[in-house]
């Protein structure tokens, strides 16, 4: 067993919500923004900003614009230790910054999912 988490982008309008369900999608589908395999440190960051005490695993983490940005400032600021970590620190960074730059937050929210 191991780690698989991704960042996703969903378009959260009302009929948007609707179609999901009419086309037997369940309510988490979305856009694949980024995936990251065993990404330990990353996950236990993301899963700081769930507003639950509950089991996460295959749970979606709602983010706002704000944790997006709290998120990308302790990215930038974090020191890498290998090959590894540098890689998916790179995809995290990118990520961010194009999706607190390009997402439209009245109609879509982005949102973490792992499951271990």
């Amino acid at each position: 067993m191991g780690l698989d988490s991704y960042l996703f982008k969903r378009t959260i309008t009302p009929k948007a919500k609707i179609i999901r369900k009419l086309s037997g999608g369940r309510d988490g589908d979305g856009e694949e923004l980024a995936y990251w395999r065993k990404a330990h440190l990353i996950n236990e960051y993301f899963l700081s900003y769930a507003d639950t005490e509950d089991d996460l695993n295959c749970k979606d983490i709602i983010l706002t614009k704000e944790n997006l940005k709290d998120i990308l400032l302790w990215a930038k600021e974090k020191e890498c230790n290998d090959e590894y970590e540098k890689h998916d620190f790179g995809i995290l960074k990118k990520v961010l910054t194009k999706a607190i730059k390009e997402t439209n937050f009245d109609e879509e929210e982005i949102y973490y999912y792992a499951w271990w």
